[in-house]
């Protein structure tokens, strides 16, 4: 805990729901400020300990701005902490992206804005709030009175943008406490729980995970702070009374070694006294090993982890080359959407034989191989002719394997198949898959444009931008969609887009979400003059979710004009009930 004088904001007080330059909060401003959750808002029971917070809820039409008054002079050095997070908000991959910047005024001259973190600091996902610090710049060190900008912005990506979250503001002279936290009284609270007193405030974030208490090698089955420097551990079994007890406190997860084997020349084998969690990061300490001549480790710290094993769904076909230029690699890029690590080796590539079996099986690695979460992995036969056809991949994660079964250009399938030769996924490919507007598909792989609509999708595959080197091998995706579904009935994604390739996406992607199966649908795109452009569907059986997509070509394959253009979407159900839409869409160009 670090000692304050200081100017502090909690977010506890109702926020008065006025807008600049009026204050919702004394010494606060923002640029749209609701009492409703939408636009800046005070988020109630978000905040740290179930207390309040500041949230800003950027969207395509909105970026939230924030506005703090703050008097130096009240304080020697001082500077601005504060905890901040991000949370899910929809199913899109739109980050909040972050900026601050300073001004001696209120209305202007504010300095060019510096992102916080990074542009994927805040990503559409749920986050534990994390402390952030900033300095006050050179140039307005000695003033009296300064105004703190933060812009919260609508991110790049598909769909919605995540929703951003701040608590504990405090300005002034904050002194670091490096002394560590003592237990100072521990007692029982119940028949099945414990309370423990610290003698200070405890992180309110590892202070509640379970893996960090152990009363007498056992977990509770919940921990939770009374207030910020008192803990509740519960667990599944009563206490016994005059019994004594070892509680052992930590801070990460521990194992503890029991015996160390030298199962061969360069092998260490060790064992340990309890058994470890799966997918959890284990730091392992090496110290007083040598080499013969008495060398010591240059890294004594190494990073272990127990991988759990792979369930249907868990890895899939993310995208393919079958057709490289002459002498170059092939690659298939699985996606591990999963939140685990896990041991992927044992997985086999493989094709269709004649009869429609599964043919040329290879396993991934005779060696195992651990497949971190959320991440790709592009296996290919030589990672590095690989590396330089895709420079802008280079960074990707690669697998060398010695061969790969045989995808051929006129087109084949792609299955995926488990340790025990379950089939977890296969993809049908051929040359007609790819953008109707692209000359040579050399060198041009085909990308899954979402993991969560199904492989066998043709409209699911769509050739690599020219942008990304015509392939992301080991990265994500250039026309990855992943912005389903928005509990609306039809979104489009993006709603300008560039068939060429020159300014980003060559497709928009169509998605629909509807109450219960059976509608009939009809998809159709319009130019402004009301002339039909593209049929994408009609007739069709719709299911409660789905996608198309759309090159920007007409029905006879030809690039349509740049402008703007009218989806038209009418829904059957068999009640008689007709439901329209119309959506707008522009087609964009290089000039």
């Amino acid at each position: 805990m670090s000692e304050v004088h200081a100017q502090t904001q909690a977010f506890e007080l109702d926020f008065n729901p006025v807008s600049f330059p009026s204050q919702f909060l004394p010494g606060w401003y923002g640029n749209e400020v609701r009492n409703s959750s939408s636009r800046i808002f005070q988020g109630k029971d978000h905040g740290v300990n179930q207390s309040h917070a500041l949230a800003v809820q950027p969207i395509s039409t909105f970026n939230g701005e924030l506005i703090v008054r703050l008097s130096v002079s009240e304080f020697t050095a001082p500077k601005i902490q504060f905890l901040a997070k991000s949370s899910k908000n929809g199913n899109g991959s739109r980050a909040a992206e972050v900026y601050s910047s300073w001004s001696n005024s209120l209305n202007e001259n504010f300095l060019t804005p510096q992102v916080l973190g990074s542009l994927v600091e805040f990503p559409n996902e749920e986050q534990e709030f994390r402390l952030f610090e900033i300095h006050i710049p050179d140039q307005f060190q000695g003033s009296d009175l300064l105004y703190f900008k933060l812009e919260v912005r609508y991110g790049t990506g598909a769909g919605t943008s995540a929703r951003w979250f701040m608590d504990d503001f405090v300005f002034g002279d904050i002194a670091e406490d490096t002394v560590p936290p003592t237990v100072q009284m521990v007692r029982g609270f119940s028949e099945n729980e414990i309370q423990m007193l610290f003698s200070e405030a405890i992180d309110p974030v590892f202070s509640i995970i379970q893996l960090n208490y152990k009363l007498d090698g056992q977990e509770p089955e919940l921990v939770r702070l009374d207030n910020d420097s008192l803990a509740i551990l519960t667990f599944s079994n009563p206490l016994a009374h005059g019994k004594e007890i070892n509680l052992h406190i930590s801070q990460i997860p521990e194992l503890s070694v029991d015996t160390v084997y030298l199962s061969g020349p360069n092998t260490l084998k060790l064992e340990l006294k309890s058994a470890a969690t799966k997918s959890i990061e284990y730091g392992l300490n090496l110290s007083s090993i040598l080499d013969c001549a008495g060398n010591g480790l240059e890294t004594p710290i190494a990073t272990v982890i127990l991988p759990a094993s792979p369930l249907g769904g868990d890895v899939v076909i993310n995208e393919l080359l079958f057709n490289p230029q002459s002498g170059r690699p092939k690659f298939v890029e699985l996606y591990n959407r999963s939140s685990n690590y896990l041991e992927i080796g044992g997985l086999q590539l493989g094709n269709l034989d004649a009869n429609g079996l599964p043919g040329q099986l290879k396993k991934i690695s005779e060696s195992g191989f651990i497949f971190p979460p959320q991440s790709y992995l592009a296996i290919t036969t030589d990672t590095i002719l690989l590396q330089q056809d895709f420079p802008k991949s280079s960074n990707g994660n690669f697998l060398q394997v010695s061969t790969l079964p045989s995808y051929p250009i006129s087109g084949g399938t792609v299955v995926l198949l488990s340790e025990e030769q379950e089939l977890l996924e296969e993809f049908s490919f051929d040359e007609e898959m790819h953008h109707p507007l692209l000359r040579d598909p050399k060198g041009v792989s085909l990308e899954r444009i979402s993991i969560n609509v199904p492989s066998n999708l043709k409209s699911n595959w769509h050739s690599a931008s020219g942008l990304e080197d015509y392939g992301t091998p080991g990265k994500k995706n250039s026309n990855s969609f992943t912005g389903e579904f928005e509990s609306q009935l039809i979104t489009i994604s993006p709603e300008v887009f560039d068939p060429e390739g020159n300014n980003g996406n060559t497709l928009t992607v169509i998605s629909y979400e509807l109450d219960q199966p059976g509608w009939v649908g009809a998809f159709e795109i319009y130019d402004v003059g009301g002339r039909i452009a593209k049929v994408l569907d009609r007739n069709a059986i719709l299911g409660n979710s789905g996608m198309y997509n759309w090159s920007g070509t007409d029905d006879s394959g030809r690039k349509v004009r740049p402008g703007y253009y009218v989806l038209l979407v009418e829904l059957f159900d068999l009640q008689g009930e007709v439901i329209r839409f119309r959506k707008t869409m522009v087609v964009a160009t290089q000039f």
